[in-house]
């Protein structure tokens, strides 16, 4: 397998010569746990929220157009699917979802740079801190991503047990007709239920996020990069009707 050494301020590893870098190699050694990696939803919710804080970059011109575009292309190809053996950590770890933004923040860099023409690991030209994560923080992007996967799930949820309800309603109509050629009472012997409201309003509940609201690393309140410039991008970005409120 082909290394190669990158640095941060714990010294130099040898990482894969892949997509994931120092931070994520350093987060497999740290949490050496079997079992699941953290799911595709989670990763595809991650994405949209870096592609969502891109493109808002973007609109400040705080990042390069070449640059940002980029970016935006790389978190597009990981929201589809693409590049899931780039994501090794499991599941289960510490950090309250840091290790998960810095792999996630690696592997969209790596991308960039593919992009750009450039070899991996070249994080003076995308970092995965000063570009990819360009005022973000895991205590925001985490949990909007979290919360974008969950309303996902929900809805999934929700439109399965409409069809169940449907097959019900269709099965009370036959035993309906049974009983009344037997002389029973033709009353409901399955009743309806519409539990799926009880979970849309699950996803109302989460659909306030919290990426752009918070703190960057210098701990200066980001102004220009408020929660409604980067609530807009990512309702853009999921094109998945999630608009949040």
């Amino acid at each position: 397998m082909r290394m190669r050494k990158e640095h941060d301020w714990l010294g130099d590893l040898e990482v894969p010569d892949g997509l994931w870098g120092i931070h994520t190699q350093r987060a497999l050694q740290n949490f050496p746990f079997a079992g699941r990696r953290v799911s595709a939803r989670i990763r595809r919710a991650l994405a949209l929220v870096k592609k969502a804080c891109a493109v808002t970059n973007l609109e400040i011109g705080a990042l390069p157009p070449e640059l940002g575009g980029a970016i935006v292309q790389a978190a597009d190809a990981v929201a589809s699917g693409q590049h899931a053996d780039a994501f090794p950590l499991p599941a289960q770890q510490g950090g309250a979802g840091t290790s998960i933004n810095m792999n996630m923040n690696e592997v969209l860099a790596n991308l960039a740079l593919e992009l750009l023409g450039a070899r991996r690991g070249d994080y003076g030209r995308v970092s995965p801190l000063d570009h990819v994560n360009l005022h973000q923080s895991t205590n925001d992007v985490f949990p909007t991503a979290v919360k974008l996967a969950c309303i996902g799930a929900v809805r999934e949820l929700s439109a399965g047990l409409v069809g169940l309800q449907d097959v019900l309603q269709a099965q009370e109509q036959k035993l309906a007709a049974v009983c009344e050629r037997h002389a029973w009472d033709s009353h409901a012997l399955v009743t309806a239920f519409v539990p799926h409201i009880g979970y849309e309003r699950c996803a109302e509940l989460v659909r306030r996020f919290e990426a752009g609201g918070g703190k960057d690393w210098r701990g200066f309140l980001v102004a220009e990069l408020g929660q409604e410039l980067v609530d807009r991008a990512l309702t853009a970005s999921a094109l998945m009707g999630m608009g949040s409120r």
